[in-house]
């Protein structure tokens, strides 16, 4: 009898082949649920409108940036980006460093200060609203708000900077006779500078998504020093005013994928001096 020719084995599969067929599924939803609609916005902001796809250049972005409207509600959306993020950073680093004290202990109370991220804002701004009443305190309203839900994210972020720098460092820095603030400046925010910028990025992105709570509090036309480019954003699409919608919508996401890119350049330049 002729014997059959055994078949060869097949190669296995290298780890960066099987990573690839297991990132797959993920890569695919992500296209569909978040590169195809941005995809989308932005192609409507180049052309006439909804309803006649004639390609109009920047013309979108010339006729948003000229809208008063807007420009008061960019304004105001950078104001309350530039207070809103230092203050939440600085109170979650605090909150970072008194947990990291407690060597573990403290682990409860930053499960309890990661609620308010969990409770929907409708349910708590009525609280804000009485204590902040009038228009006169929107602004600090919402501010207060924004410290109340983000603060524990945003000490979650730093107590895992935090826990990247090595103590020998800092017990060499108390030989030496450095104060807390010195070796806070001089030792652990350089060591931890990348994680640093990235919950500030974090927290850019979340303060301009305060549209919910401004709805809740003061509804689709809140006082003018509120009025965020979410609100413009809002009433644009209310309005089927798709281009101009998205031509506004663009701008934010320019800003923060400009500044992600800063931080991972940052982070490679790093990487390669260690």
């Amino acid at each position: 009898m002729k014997r059959t020719a055994e078949h060869p084995r097949k190669k296995p599969l290298s780890f960066q082949q099987k990573t690839a067929l297991c990132c797959m599924p993920g890569f695919a939803l992500f296209t569909l649920f978040w590169i195809c609609p941005f995809g989308i916005a932005a192609y409507y902001s180049f052309v006439e409108s909804a309803f006649r796809h004639t390609f109009v250049g920047f013309r979108n972005y010339a006729h948003v940036w000229s809208n008063a409207y807007y420009r008061a509600a960019a304004g105001n959306s950078v104001r309350f980006s530039l207070t809103a993020v230092p203050l939440t950073w600085t109170l979650a680093f605090a909150i970072a460093l008194c947990i990291e004290k407690t060597k573990g202990k403290g682990n409860v109370l930053l499960g309890f200060i990661l609620l308010p991220d969990a409770v929907p804002s409708s349910a708590t701004v009525e609280i804000w609203a009485t204590l902040f009443p009038g228009e006169k305190n929107a602004f600090i309203a919402l501010l207060s708000v924004f410290l109340w839900k983000n603060a524990g994210f945003a000490a979650l972020l730093l107590r895992a900077g935090l826990s990247a720098v090595p103590a020998s460092s800092r017990e060499a820095a108390v030989v030496d006779g450095a104060g807390p603030f010195r070796r806070i400046s001089g030792i652990v925010l350089p060591q931890m500078a990348g994680q640093g910028f990235l919950t500030a990025v974090l927290l850019l992105s979340r303060s301009m998504k305060v549209f919910k709570e401004s709805y809740a509090l003061y509804g689709a036309y809140p006082p003018d020093q509120v009025y965020t480019v979410q609100n413009y954003i809002n009433n644009q699409f209310t309005k089927l005013r798709y281009p101009s919608m998205t031509a506004a919508s663009m701008g934010a996401a320019v800003m923060i994928a400009f500044l992600a890119v800063i931080w991972l350049g940052w982070e490679r330049r790093e990487n390669k001096k260690a």
